[in-house]
């Protein structure tokens, strides 16, 4: 069950003549024009060329939201594909194919269109969410989108003015740690170990839990000064994860002190086990699954993603 960061972001629709902000409730209408117009098999070219090919695969384009991949073209060398009867190795693609056929790595993405909230699911080698203002360079060069990330900071504030707030747990990476850390770690004194482990450690992650099921600590006054701790010492850690709740919120938070951009984990379920074999989900499972999880963090967080983007008045 692989864990993927959702990651939000603010987008604002612009003109160029005049250069002005645009109504973000304008943006639906002019993307289905587009989609109309240039799309094929509810897919749209994002790219220029055959080479860095970027697509938009639209899978759910509704009234409140486009549910979407984002997906880029990677070279049919950089993959292979073997049979795992006779361990015999091929190319995915044929030459001939190559010419018309492609391999691509792709993310998820949704795009709420009455406040221009858009989220998309971290993915490495896929295209960032950026790549939606290609619709306006190839299709549309009236208008752009300016997209901006919504920070952390709010997220942070949330748990540091909270009188509600509440800890359960700490996870701290330090980086090119000192041998007493180590030392007190592995519980032992022997010099030429500790001094071996030392010298390959790039850093060391721990986490603090609380006895049994309880709270490590729910005096807001103590988190505040726990935050203003670390924050002083920041140039002491790779990071710094606090665990817990503020106020009303419902679930448990992972706050990172450190991050700048807000994001938030979620798991995806590929695949069920049958008979000890790992039997793969339909397509249609995984990205139902995507599209439920990433909508019950926008809801979860909707208070903080809307105040940053200037749109609760859009609800």
């Amino acid at each position: 069950m692989p864990t993927k960061n959702v990651y939000f972001f603010k987008v604002s629709l612009f003109s160029y003549t005049p250069k002005v902000e645009r109504p973000i409730g304008e943006l639906k209408k002019i993307f289905n024009d587009i989609f109309i117009k240039n799309s094929q098999n509810d897919s749209i070219r994002l790219s220029s060329d055959n080479i860095d090919t970027v697509i938009l695969d639209i899978i759910e384009n509704e009234e409140e939201y486009l549910f979407a991949h984002l997906s880029k073209r990677r070279l049919n060398n950089t993959l292979q594909k073997r049979d795992y009867n006779t361990f015999t190795i091929d190319d995915v693609l044929s030459v001939d194919e190559v010419k018309s056929k492609g391999i691509e790595l792709f993310t998820y993405c949704i795009l709420w269109y009455n406040n221009g909230v858009l989220a998309v699911v971290n993915s490495k080698g896929a295209p960032s969410g950026n790549a939606l203002n290609r619709i306006f360079e190839l299709y549309n060069k009236e208008y752009y989108l300016e997209i901006l990330p919504v920070p952390n900071i709010d997220l942070i504030r949330e748990l540091y003015d909270s009188t509600e707030s509440r800890i359960k747990r700490i996870r701290v990476e330090v980086p090119s740690p000192d041998p007493i850390i180590l030392e007190q770690a592995l519980n032992t004194k022997e010099r030429d170990l500790i001094d071996s482990v030392c010298n390959n450690t790039q850093s060391v992650i721990f986490t603090i839990n609380p006895q049994l099921k309880g709270d490590l600590s729910h005096d807001s006054k103590i988190i505040k000064r726990m935050i203003d701790v670390f924050r002083k010492n920041r140039h002491k850690y790779n990071s710094i994860t606090l665990y817990g709740k503020a106020g009303s919120r419902c679930k448990q938070v992972g706050y990172d002190l450190f991050e700048e951009h807000f994001k938030y984990p979620i798991d995806i379920t590929e695949y069920y086990q049958d008979n000890n074999h790992k039997v793969e989900y339909p397509k249609e499972h995984i990205q139902a699954d995507y599209r439920d999880k990433m909508m019950r963090v926008y809801v979860e967080f909707k208070d903080i993603i809307d105040s940053f983007c200037d749109r609760v008045q859009n609800e």
